[in-house]
């Protein structure tokens, strides 16, 4: 009613106290089973709904025991599920804290509530044994996860914090809005822009930011809001039209700011390229006789891309993202079990080790949660694309991406797509009375077809991916035969994990139903062209022609090569890739080697560093080529304080102080001194040296 900003809503809170017992510091796990206990009777609801607890964690053997103790027993004597709750500490990210300990898992517990994402607990590799976590309903949250919405009960989260003599707290919280409404910014990336009618102005422009925020930040790790605020007002200024643009980013957690902004001043004054792109630094010039122009086309990519915790950063952080995952949960319970796993479960697996990321990985390798696995990350990182105003000229994708490019054109809406990828999914997975197999065969493709006669293999050249590889799909006998020729002729090929024959008369059983199920949906036709992997030129505009297309595309062989020479030949300069990793850059790279173009991919990185870096290489790629970014949605500025802080106190977990160094002393001249006053009866001694300050103990 007051239009406050709500994080989230504190249903009950129980308290406790232990009484007499071992010693001021004892924990004791039936005092704190009580506040636990009291706070869910306050609250009215089954700790079976809670999916995150920040636990009180003191980072001691008696004392984690015996708080595990008391959350598992409850727990399990209320039928929670095995496995069901994050379980972590914000100690183990800023230590103990003290007094304001219970204070710091509030805010914690808050902020993940409000940011619909669970964050990790550092420093924990191998819970103790004795504890018998993997048959509690808890699991250790060591990765940061994005948090989807449960079937049953709204987001719900609890906090421990049990203080000295024995009082003993447990606070139950609740989300107060379901949806996900703002990026979860945290000024950890910055992007620097700046734009000029010539190269000294840029040049200029950047060497007086430099000045300006000398001392603001240094070195490695430097946050301050009024740098956040500088590189805000750059992005503000920046305009596409002026001739020279140059965009600088810091990574504030990697970066010493001082080293990049000079570093960028160097390669600007060394480059006369039309578009140079560096680690940290974007240079583009208007009017140059290299200069790109042309249309932009956005390329997706199809199964055999897929990784566990694709897009974790983008789905954590940006609200389009996670929406896009919400939509497919629903869509993918309408095509499996609503008791087993969510299509997110499966791509963000509840507790990271090893064991699980390699049954997470299986998992994403069977056709029916693969495919719209890759097609919701997909679409997912072209809405926030699309947040900085990068749009399509026109779009293709590679075999299951055919799909996830007509819904990035608007042939169809979202819900219909993502149903249409958990339908052809599950077909796929289905089809097919015979296993099938399929090879990656790195030859020339003339040189693959006349293995294929020569030897009368019953195969099929499913895919010509580039000039210089192909694909080889059929039953897998005929796979097993087509390898040991490869090997003979050493030639390099890999058999695929794939669960059939995709692209043959293999699955025809599955384009039958996909078929079926695709005439109900709206297909219609938009200004933005989609190429086909069939015909490799544009979809036909008849809605009865483009469903038609699409329901024999399963069948039919993917022609990549054909389809990235139609898109060059009309008008597309810049190939940008969307989706989980970057297989289809370096396909056109080798397709169009030799001639002007760009390629670049979302996820260049492959989730190996922060996804906030491949959108940020991304962003400051397309506005220093020219074209109308909107910088002014890369994070919020600082709100402006009437006064800068004097003081900025690092939380690093330790009680750590630099030691000063010691201050001279400083002797003052005895005509300074006051004179001493002499008593006949005794003597006194000289007056004590008098000091300018006292001296620094460290």
């Amino acid at each position: 009613r007051d239009k406050d900003k709500i994080y989230a809503v504190i249903r009950a809170v129980g308290t406790s106290s232990d009484g007499r017992s071992a010693g001021i510091y004892a924990p004791v796990a039936a005092g704190q089973t009580k506040a636990i206990r009291r706070a869910y009777e306050y609250a009215d609801i089954s700790p079976a709904s809670v999916e995150m607890m920040e636990a009180h964690g003191t980072g001691t053997r008696v004392g984690d025991a015996v708080e595990f103790e008391a959350l598992a027993g409850f727990f399990k004597e209320q039928g929670a599920d095995q496995g069901g709750c994050a379980l972590g500490s914000v100690k183990s990210m800023i230590g103990h804290t003290k007094a304001a300990a219970g204070a710091a898992s509030l805010v914690k517990t808050a902020l993940a509530l409000y940011h619909k994402a669970i964050p990790p607990t550092l420093k924990v590799d191998e819970p103790d044994p004795k504890l018998g976590l993997d048959q509690s309903p808890f699991y250790i949250s060591t990765t940061l996860r994005p948090w989807f919405s449960n079937r049953k009960y709204p987001r719900r989260a609890a906090m421990s914090s049990f203080g000295f003599g024995g009082s003993n707290y447990h606070m139950v919280l609740e989300e107060y809005g379901a949806e996900k409404s703002i990026p979860a910014w945290d000024s950890s990336v910055e992007i620097i822009a700046f734009s000029g009618a010539a190269k000294a102005d840029v040049v200029q422009k950047l060497s007086d930011f430099s000045k300006n925020v000398a001392g603001i930040v240094s070195g490695s790790g430097g946050f301050s809001a009024s740098f956040g605020r500088l590189a805000a007002e750059t992005r503000q200024d920046f305009n596409h039209g002026d001739k020279h643009r140059a965009l600088v980013i810091v990574d504030l957690l990697k970066n010493d700011v001082n080293d990049v902004l000079q570093s960028a001043v160097n390669a600007i004054n060394g480059s006369d390229h039309p578009v140079f792109s560096g680690e940290n630094v974007f240079y583009g010039i208007s009017d140059h006789p290299e200069a790109p122009v042309g249309k932009t086309a956005f390329i997706f990519p199809g199964q055999g891309s897929q990784y566990a915790y694709m897009a974790r950063d983008l789905a954590a952080i940006f609200p389009e993202a996670h929406a896009v995952f919400e939509t497919a949960n629903k869509q993918f319970d309408n095509f499996h079990d609503t008791s087993a796993k969510r299509l997110s479960d499966h791509v963000f697996p509840a507790g990271y080790s090893e064991n699980r990321k390699k049954q997470a990985e299986e998992d994403l390798r069977s056709t029916d949660i693969a495919q719209p696995a890759i097609g919701t990350v997909s679409l997912g990182m072209a809405r926030v694309l699309a947040r900085f105003g990068l749009r399509a000229d026109m779009a293709c994708g590679h075999s299951f991406g055919e799909l996830t490019a007509l819904c990035l054109a608007g042939w169809m809406d979202e819900e219909s797509f993502l149903s249409l990828a958990a339908a052809r999914g599950k077909y796929m997975a289905a089809a097919g009375k015979e296993p099938g197999a399929m090879a990656a065969v790195k030859e020339d493709l003339a040189r693959i077809e006349a293995l294929i006669t020569e030897n009368n293999l019953d195969l099929v050249l499913a895919n010509r991916n580039s000039y210089d590889q192909g694909v080889l799909s059929g039953r897998e006998e005929e796979i097993d035969r087509a390898l040991d020729i490869c090997k003979q002729n050493k030639i390099r090929a890999t058999r695929l994990p794939v669960s059939a024959a995709f692209h043959t008369t293999l699955v025809q059983d599955a384009a039958k139903p996909f078929r079926d199920y695709l005439r109900k949906k709206d297909i219609s036709a938009t200004d933005i062209p989609v190429y086909s992997n069939t015909t490799a030129g544009a979809y036909p505009k008849d809605s009865g022609e483009i469903k038609k297309l699409l329901g024999s595309q399963i069948l039919n062989p993917v022609n990549f090569v054909q389809e990235i020479e139609q898109m060059y030949a009309d008008g597309a300069r810049i190939f940008m890739e969307i989706g989980p990793k970057s297989v289809l850059t370096g396909l056109v790279k080798s397709i169009l080697k030799g001639r002007e173009f760009h390629a670049l991919s979302l996820d260049a990185s492959g989730g190996r560093k922060n996804a906030l870096i491949d959108l940020a290489k991304t962003v400051c790629f397309f506005a220093a080529a020219g074209h109308d970014v909107k910088l002014e949605n890369w994070e919020e500025p600082p709100a402006q304080v009437t006064r800068e802080q004097k003081m900025s106190v690092p939380l690093c977990g330790a009680n750590y102080r630099k030691e000063k160094p010691k201050t001279p002393k400083k002797i003052t001249p005895a005509l300074e001194r006051p004179a001493p006053v002499l008593s006949p009866e005794k003597k006194v001694a000289p007056p004590p040296i008098r000091l300018e300050q006292p001296p620094v103990v460290p």
